[in-house]
């Protein structure tokens, strides 16, 4: 009885040690990767509020820059995740002047398009240049689901509940800075 004692201490005076030192090691990695985790959830929170305040000094000048950049953002977004069907959304308000953004026609051919009806913008936005030079590619707000499925161009008007808030007008009301 004696000896199965001092064989369970012993075991247990082996096994425990590296036990709680195994412990002490995947804490110590885990407290690591939340800092990297926070830090860089920092780093992109701050850089977010930096462009932003930037965009609030000059919203014309931003505004005109998002038309003169999408096409290159979203061909870049296309190269970095290749394999990913992505789905260009926007408003019905955006589809009714998209022939005035820098290569919008390459927009339409690189990605499948979803416009958002908008109060006051659905006959504007149907007979919008884009609208009317890729009517072929248009598919009905019912198939729409199936947009994600789909090869450039093609385009849907989806409908449904409508808010006439603008979407600058919702990031203005956000909390963006600390």
């Amino acid at each position: 009885m004696e000896r199965s004692k001092n064989e369970a201490e012993a075991y247990a005076n082996d096994v425990i040690p590296r036990a709680r030192g195994e412990a002490a090691r995947i804490m110590q990695a885990a407290e690591a990767y939340k800092q990297k985790v926070v830090a860089a959830a920092e780093g992109e929170a701050s850089r977010f509020v930096s462009i932003y305040n930037e965009y609030a000094k000059a919203k014309e000048v931003t505004q005109e820059r998002m038309y003169l950049e999408t096409a290159q953002t979203l061909t870049l977004l296309k190269s970095k995740y290749k394999g990913v069907r992505f789905v260009w959304l926007m408003g019905a308000d955006n589809l009714a002047t998209f022939h005035n953004w820098d290569r919008w026609q390459d927009i339409m051919h690189m990605l499948p398009v979803g416009v958002m009806a908008r109060p006051n913008q659905q006959l504007a936005a149907n007979c919008s240049p884009a609208a009317r030079m890729f009517r072929e590619s248009r598919l009905s707000s019912q198939s729409s689901t199936a947009l994600p499925f789909k090869d450039a161009p093609s385009w849907s008007l989806l409908t449904g509940p409508m808010d006439d808030s603008s979407s600058s007008k919702i990031r203005e009301k956000g909390k963006w800075s600390k």
